[in-house]
Order: structure tokens, then sequence, then C-alpha cells
């Protein structure tokens, strides 16, 4: 049997090392963004390098209040790996069925839920060190997150088509002020001062010019 199941939560698709929100989106039931703002103001109250560090998610997972799942290492046995949780949880071993997990494992973050692991790539072979129970009531918003994840996606979306609106737009400007002759920035301060704003207005809105003295 197969326990790998594909998940991105990324609002833009890519795929990207956020192992981290994508652990703890699915395990929780919030929203992409919102794990991700979460973690962000923790990042910035303990002015970390970013929001993986561990310290951040740590804490993130500590104020939540999960229950820590003990994972026994036996002399001599390999260690239990994602994928053997997932198929643990499948046969609701220890009543794992009604819990999704975050396991911690080396590098990484990936969530065991429903009797499979969720991730962006098969990691069911990595060990699994630390893992943590999120029980399944703990799921909150998660279609009203969804949609906020959706509108801002559409959002964000737009607002990269209009920067790249106001790229052409600047293009077409400088095009029609070659056309008409009108001096770039740089020629005009060949032969004018930057100064206060009186005298030559640059017609491109950024400083004011005056002619230089001649000696």
């Amino acid at each position: 049997m197969d326990y790998f199941e594909y998940y991105n939560p990324n609002p833009k698709g890519k795929l990207v090392s956020d192992c981290v929100k994508r652990c703890l989106s699915k395990a929780t039931g919030e929203a992409y963004i919102y794990i991700q703002r979460q973690l962000n103001a923790i990042h910035r109250e303990f002015h970390t390098t970013d929001y993986r560090a561990k310290k951040v998610w740590l804490t993130f997972i500590e104020r939540h209040g999960y229950e820590k799942f003990p994972i026994p290492v036996e002399k001599g046995k390999p260690r239990t790996t994602v994928a053997d949780l997932a198929r643990q949880q499948a046969a609701n071993v220890n009543g794992l069925a009604n819990y999704r997990i975050i396991c911690r494992c080396a590098k990484h973050l990936v969530c065991v839920a429903e009797g499979k692991y969720w991730d962006t790539w098969d990691s069911g072979d990595c060990c699994v060190y630390t893992s943590w129970l999120v029980p399944i009531h703990e799921e909150k918003r998660v279609t009203e997150n969804d949609e906020i994840t959706k509108l801002e996606s559409e959002i964000e979306a737009k607002r990269r088509a209009l920067k790249e609106q106001e790229k052409e737009l600047k293009k077409l400007e400088r095009k029609l002020n070659k056309l008409k002759g009108v001096p770039t920035n740089a020629q005009l301060r060949k032969d004018f001062d930057v100064i206060e704003p009186i005298g030559k207005y640059d017609p491109y809105g950024s400083c004011w010019f005056r002619p230089k003295k001649t000696v």
C-alpha cells in the first residue's frame, strides 16, 4: 500500500523549502497564509534568521499545547520512519487515527494524517526523531481560510500583473520622450546642477535642475 499523498498548499503553487508551513498547515487544518503569519510573528519576536528556525516552529507547537508523542528506539533495530507512522495510523495503533502527527526528521517536517504522509516529495524513508499529536477536533476554519487563501492569491496575482503593466508603461513613456527629443536625467545632469525646487523641472518628475555656471 502506498502511504504517500502529494500535498502542496503553497498559494503560488511553487515548490520551495517551505516544509514547516506545509506540515503545520496540514496538521492544524489552518490555511497556509495564516500559518505563515503566525510563524513570521514568532520569527520577529525572537529575531531569528527566518521562520524555518527550530526555535520558531517549536514555539508554535508549544504555544498550541500539542502533546509530544515519543518514538521508541530499540538498540540494533532501525528507527521508525514516516511511512511506518502512516502505516501505524492507518491501523489505528495506539489510537493514532484520532490525531494528525507532526513529524520532525533530519532537517525536515512532515505531517502524517488519515493514514498517509502529506508532502511534495516521497519522504517516507525519513527517520522520525520527534513527533507531536494534533487532535482532529483542533482543525479550525478550514473552509473559511481556504477562501481567504484563494482571495489573497488572486490579489497577489493582480498586483504582479499591475507591476508588469507599470513597467511596460514606463518603457513606452521613455520611448515617447526619446522620439520627442526630451533629454534623460543623465543628459540633464551634464548641463545642469541638481538643486531645490526652482529652475528647470525634470520632465521625468524626479528632480529639479538649473543651468551650470560657466567660469
